[in-house]
């Protein structure tokens, strides 16, 4: 069926159900049939598919012509990311990627749903600190992984965490859209980037680049899912500069003096996240959100340099719920058992475990993105 959005001229590609996607340079027989539009961006859209080989079921992201570069930029980055076990690094999996009709195509497994939806559907109810625990180890994973790499997402906020498979493997998820990501090598001081209400500090104050800035936004996140609304919800650069200081304190004169866009009208007052643990909970569970909002803190630093680490903050008693050794009660046995369900580990980054199936043709046609 024909979709009812008005397509944009540099877009004209429009897309069928029951219709074929397949490359221009046929240079292996894959062909794809299109299910449906699962999702649209100002980089095209992404059609559920199903591989007429293989009989799987794919997500399929269509470049906009005008964007083609984008594409390639971010299948080199998949590229980049071969040597991590994809699932063990909570790291989309690319399977495919081909040209069609003059559109960079790239084939993704499919997964279930990104957190700002899933929070959407359930009204924006803040998540417990238990299920937002499992998110974070497995996003420190990922983390650490693009850190020993030198990459950089750069655009990680709930729309980019998508669940796998929330009913078989509750909040089990994977970082995805790797199309903004850079080596740190190509960070240029003053640059713009990074989603409103999710850019770091040192982005806003024009301080040199550095894998920090995605620790910040990745805190940003998880205070998403453990408030229910935006952490910094403004999206005027001063309003932000404000806020960031009402949370974390002014900051250091050596810090202001090196920023491009420094300004001296910040406010000087702090705002304690603690105000917030909910008094109606079980004792056990105040005793974690207060954990949880330790490790928040040093996520949202202001001063990149002191900002935590992956590896680092794997080690916080929040991660590794060494606050509720020797605690017993149905909380604690609750989120004991979710989290053994994962059995994440920091050591899920090694690079001597491949993340690419023997069987996977998707470097094929690598000299023709």
């Amino acid at each position: 069926m024909k979709s009812n959005i008005k397509e944009l001229p540099y877009s004209s590609y429009s897309v069928f159900e029951n219709t074929s996607l397949f490359s221009d340079l046929k240079l292996y027989y894959c062909s794809y049939r299109v299910v449906r539009v699962i999702g649209r961006g100002v980089y095209g859209k992404v059609v559920k598919c199903k591989n007429l080989n293989t009989k799987e079921t794919v997500a399929i992201k269509i470049i906009r012509k005008d964007l083609k570069h984008a594409g390639r930029s971010e299948i080199l980055n998949m590229f980049s990311l071969r040597k991590f076990d994809s699932d063990r690094c909570s790291l989309i999996k690319m399977t495919d990627h081909f040209v069609h009709k003059e559109h960079q195509c790239l084939a993704f497994e499919i997964l279930d749903i990104d957190l700002f939806e899933f929070m959407k559907g359930r009204h924006f109810k803040p998540l417990s600190v238990s299920a937002i625990r499992l998110i974070a180890q497995q996003m420190l994973v990922a983390l650490q992984a693009l850190k020993s790499i030198a990459m950089v997402h750069t655009d990680i906020k709930p729309d980019n965490i998508m669940l796998v498979n929330h009913k078989l493997i509750p909040f089990k998820v994977k970082l995805i859209d790797f199309g903004m990501a850079k080596h740190v090598s190509e960070l240029r001081t003053g640059s713009w980037v990074q989603p409103n209400c999710y850019r770091a500090f040192e982005v806003l104050l024009g301080l040199p680049l550095s894998v920090s800035m995605d620790m910040w936004s990745l805190g940003c996140t998880l205070a998403f899912c453990y408030l229910g609304r935006l952490l910094f919800p403004s999206y005027s650069q001063y309003d932000n500069m404000k806020m960031f200081v009402e949370l974390c304190g002014q900051p250091d004169n050596s810090l202001l003096n090196k920023g491009l866009r420094c300004s001296s009208t910040l406010v000087e007052s702090f705002y304690d996240l603690e105000e917030k643990v909910p008094t109606c909970v079980d004792s056990y569970e105040q005793k974690d959100i207060k954990a949880f909002i330790k490790l928040l803190k040093r996520m949202i630093v202001l001063d990149p340099d002191k900002r935590i680490s992956p590896s680092e903050a794997h080690r916080q008693d929040f991660i590794t719920m060494k606050h509720l050794v020797g605690c017993s009660g149905k909380y604690v046995i609750n989120a004991r058992t979710m989290v053994r369900k994962f059995q994440i580990t920091p050591d899920s980054t090694d690079e001597r475990k491949p993340g690419l199936n023997s069987g996977s043709n998707w470097n094929d046609g690598l000299e023709h993105i």
